[in-house]
């Protein structure tokens, strides 16, 4: 049986973090999204070091033209901070995302570590198309959120090394996210993220995500390649919600198509769109 895990003592630092991090241990665990993985009996680490100083890397501020989120920011200030309608859609997580203890408490860094298939933070980054810093011995290297869950409790962080940062392109546009009940044996989709920038009427950058993971992908790429250069109107959101229910391992009938019924991936990337683009044009605050 493993001893029980204890807490290295010693001032706060990502040097220092990353040093640590980087010792062999038996039972190595990432530090960020440990608590929930410990419960899950998914980790049994035998040294723990706890980087949740609220300092270094608690922060949202815009740097040369990105919004940058520290690891260790509590969702209650990121949503906080939200404003405009391209990251709208981070207060619209913050009505749905565990109750208002969970999100004083939890940081953005050990929610996405954490990395839960139904995760909705993930997500909505993937949309916003944001990219993760993570920092080692040996630097830094940027994974595009797309890229950075590699399934259930599996990221792209590697032994030894700390996510650092989260970095969101700024720019004009909207966002939302859009959430239903799951329905018993049908689309595994229970919510969309979109992002939609625009030229005049025509949508010059789109971002899509579907929830959970196990939909099975992160985002809807081909939806997205569909989405640029179309004109921002209802019908062209309709196809792009037809497209990324492609993606979905939904309920099929006879023919091969997704049952309207059960598929809800179309639906909710329409709905998600539709709000994004209001948003885009200051016409949707809510």
């Amino acid at each position: 049986m493993a001893n029980a895990a204890r807490p290295e003592p010693g001032a706060f630092s990502v040097e220092r973090s990353v040093a640590l991090l980087s010792r062999p241990r038996d039972g190595a665990a990432r530090a960020q999204g440990l608590s929930a993985l410990r419960t899950l009996r998914l980790a049994a680490p035998e040294v723990v070091r706890d980087v949740g100083d609220p300092g270094s890397l608690a922060y949202v501020r815009v740097v040369g033209g990105e919004l940058r989120i520290g690891s260790l920011t509590r969702h209650a200030d990121l949503v906080g901070s939200a404003t405009g309608g391209q990251f709208a859609i981070l207060r619209d997580v913050g009505r749905v995302l565990g109750d208002r203890a969970a999100r004083g408490s939890a940081t953005i860094g050990g929610v996405l570590c954490e990395a839960d298939p139904a995760g909705v933070m993930a997500v909505v980054l993937v949309a916003l198309r944001a990219s993760m810093i993570i920092r080692s011995q040996h630097g830094a290297r940027t994974v595009p959120a797309r890229d950075f869950r590699r399934g259930p409790h599996v990221t792209a962080v590697e032994s030894g090394e700390l996510l650092t940062e989260i970095r969101i392109p700024t720019g004009p546009g909207g966002s939302a996210y859009e959430k239903t009940d799951p329905l018993p044996g049908g689309c595994p989709a229970t919510g969309a993220a979109a992002s939609i920038r625009l030229d005049c009427d025509i949508v010059a950058a789109a971002g899509l995500g579907l929830i959970p993971a196990a939909a099975p992908r992160l985002g809807a790429a081909q939806a997205e390649r569909f989405l640029v250069g179309s004109p921002a109107a209802q019908l062209t959101f309709q196809l792009a919600g037809q497209i990324a229910a492609g993606d979905c391992e939904c309920s099929a009938d006879g023919r091969g198509m997704a049952s309207d019924t059960k598929c809800m991936a179309a639906r909710l990337t329409a709905r998600a769109l539709r709000r994004a683009l209001l948003r885009a044009r200051g016409t949707g605050t809510r």
